[in-house]
C-alpha cells in the first residue's frame, strides 16, 4: 500500500531491500512490490529511475520465489500509456520498408539533418488516397522541394510491395518516398492508428506532419482520421527563410547550419565501416562475375581460357588468361575506390567492332540508398537472387543477335564518374597506374533511336541493378 501511494518511499523500500544481507531479506514484500510494477502503468517511470541506480529489480518466477534481472528486462514489464505524437516531439527510431522486405528505412534517421515532409493514408489504392491525397503531393512535389524539403514521405499499413506498386501508377520515383508499415509499428508509436475493419484492421489515420532535424514542428490530424482536408499538400507550410532544410532564426544560425549540413554531407559520403567494406567487396565480386560470364556467353574469348568457380553456391565461369585477369582486376580496383567515395555512377562494358562502331553495351547501374546484408537471411536471398540474375541474363544473351564472325570484335569497360571525379582520378596514387581516358559517348536522343532495353536484374540488398542495350542499327 505504501510502495502504491509513495514513489519516493517506494524507492527507498526497494534499495533498502537491496542492500539487506540475503539471508534476511522480506521476500514477501519483494514479490508483492515486484506484482505492483508489473501491473501499475503508473510506476513505468519509477522504475526506469530505480534500475538505473539500483542496476537490480525482482520479478517472480514459477515457483514464485523472487528472481534477479538487469535493468533492461525490468523496464519491460509495462507498458506507458500511448500518448499522441505532437508539436516539439522527436520521430520515432523505427524501420519502415520501401520496394522490398530487405530494403529498410529507419524514420529518425532518415530525418536526421533535413526537413521532411511525412504523410500517411489509410491505404494504398482506396478511393481518396488514389484520386487526391498522393497525386497532390507528387504534383507539388517539386514546390515543395524548392521551399526546402529534402524529402516526401508517403507511410501506410501495408507491404512493401503493394507501395511500391502504387508509387509507380501514379508515378512517384523521384518525387515521393513510399514507405510501408506493415505491422503498423510507426502507426502505433505515434498513437495515430484507427481501427478500420472494412481495409483489414488496425491502419493509419489520414496526417501530415513537417519534420526538421526528426523534430515534429507542424503536425495535421484529419478531425475523423480519414478526411481530405488539413493533410493535403496544399496546406503544407514551410520556412521560405532558408532553402537548405533547416529553419533561420538569424543570417548567423542559417550559415552555421548550411556549414553543419554541408559537413555532414561530406563525412557521410565515404563508406569506412567494416560491414559497409564488406559489402563493397561483393559488388565487385558480383561485377567480376557478371563480366567473366558476359564474356563467356558472348564468346569473345575461347571456351579454354575459363574455368568453373563456386561463388555464391552457383558454378560460374572465370577467365584464367593473364592478360585478361589484370586489365578487370585494374578496372574493379578503381571502381572500388570510386564506390567507396561514392562517385562512380554506373560500370558499362561496351562491345564493339575495331571502328568503334557499338554492338551491345551492359549496364550496371549503382544505388547509393543503403545495403541490407548484414544477416545470414539477407545473405541466402541474395544468393538466390544472383543465380537467377545469371541465368536471367543467360538467356537475355540468347535472344541478341549474334556477334560478327570475322575476328574483329573487343570489349571496354567504362566507368561512369562525375566530371570532378574524373578530374581527380589523374592525381590520386591509387589509380595512376590505370590509363584514363575521357570517353566520347553518344547523346542520350542517339541513343534511344539505336537501343533495346532488356532488363536482367534489380537487388535491393547490394544496390545494384543490371540491364543490358543491344544496338539495333549494328
Amino acid at each position: 500500500h505504501t510502495a502504491d501511494k509513495d514513489l519516493r518511499t517506494c524507492a527507498l523500500l526497494f534499495q533498502h531491500v537491496l542492500n539487506t544481507p540475503s539471508h534476511r531479506r522480506p521476500d514477501r514484500f519483494v514479490a508483492s512490490f515486484a506484482g505492483v510494477c508489473a501491473r501499475d502503468y503508473s510506476m513505468h517511470s519509477f522504475v526506469r529511475s530505480s534500475c538505473a541506480v539500483v542496476k537490480k529489480s525482482f520479478v517472480l518466477n514459477q515457483c514464485g520465489r523472487p528472481v534477479l534481472l538487469n535493468a533492461t528486462t525490468a523496464a519491460t514489464f509495462h507498458t506507458s500509456k500511448m500518448v499522441q505524437i505532437k508539436e516539439g516531439d522527436k520521430v520515432p527510431s523505427i524501420d519502415l520498408f520501401e520496394d522490398s522486405p530487405a530494403n529498410k528505412v529507419n524514420v529518425a534517421d532518415l530525418c536526421a539533418g533535413k526537413k521532411v515532409i511525412l504523410f500517411a493514408v489509410p491505404g494504398a489504392f482506396t478511393p481518396g488516397c488514389s484520386k487526391t491525397h498522393l497525386p497532390g503531393y507528387v504534383d507539388k512535389a517539386g514546390d515543395l522541394k524548392s521551399s526546402g524539403a529534402a524529402e516526401i514521405v508517403c507511410v501506410s499499413v501495408n507491404d512493401p510491395f503493394v507501395m511500391s506498386a502504387w508509387g509507380k501508377q501514379h508515378n512517384a520515383g523521384g518525387k515521393v518516398r513510399m514507405l510501408a508499415d506493415p505491422a503498423a509499428a510507426f502507426t502505433k508509436a505515434l498513437d495515430l492508428g484507427a481501427d478500420l475493419p472494412p481495409l483489414g484492421g488496425l491502419r493509419s489515420k489520414r496526417y501530415s506532419m513537417v519534420l526538421e532535424d526528426g523534430v515534429v514542428k507542424s503536425l495535421n490530424v484529419e478531425p475523423d482520421g480519414t478526411g481530405l482536408s488539413c493533410s493535403l499538400a496544399d496546406k503544407i507550410k514551410l520556412d521560405d527563410e532558408c532553402k537548405d532544410g533547416y529553419k533561420q532564426t538569424g543570417k548567423k544560425t542559417c550559415v552555421t547550419f548550411k556549414r553543419k549540413q554541408t559537413q555532414q554531407a561530406q563525412e557521410g559520403a565515404k563508406m569506412t565501416t567494416a560491414s559497409e567494406k564488406r559489402e563493397i567487396d561483393i559488388i565487385i565480386e558480383m561485377m567480376e562475375i557478371y563480366i567473366n560470364s558476359i564474356l563467356y556467353k558472348r564468346k569473345l574469348y575461347p571456351e579454354a581460357i575459363f574455368r568453373i568457380r563456386k561463388a555464391y553456391s552457383i558454378p560460374v565461369y572465370i577467365s584464367i588468361y593473364k592478360t585478361l585477369n589484370e586489365y578487370i582486376a585494374k578496372t574493379l580496383q578503381t571502381a572500388r575506390e570510386l564506390i567507396r567515395n561514392r562517385k562512380m555512377r554506373r560500370l558499362e562494358l561496351v562491345i564493339f567492332r575495331h571502328e568503334e562502331q557499338p554492338l551491345e553495351s551492359y549496364m550496371f547501374n549503382l544505388d547509393y540508398r543503403g545495403f541490407a546484408l548484414e544477416c545470414d537471411e539477407n545473405m541466402t536471398t541474395f544468393e538466390e537472387e544472383l543465380r537467377k540474375s545469371l541465368l536471367s541474363l543467360d538467356c537475355r544473351m540468347k535472344d541478341l543477335k549474334g556477334l560478327p564472325e570475322d575476328g574483329d570484335v573487343r570489349f571496354k569497360i567504362l566507368l561512369h564518374t562525375t566530371e570532378s571525379e574524373f578530374v581527380r582520378i589523374g592525381t590520386n596514387p591509387r589509380l595512376q597506374s590505370f590509363p584514363f581516358v575521357k570517353e566520347h559517348l553518344p547523346t542520350e536522343a542517339d541513343e534511344k533511336s539505336k537501343i533495346q532495353l532488356l532488363p536482367v536484374l534489380q537487388t535491393s540488398y547490394v544496390g545494384i541493378n543490371v540491364f543490358v542495350e543491344e544496338y539495333a542499327g549494328a
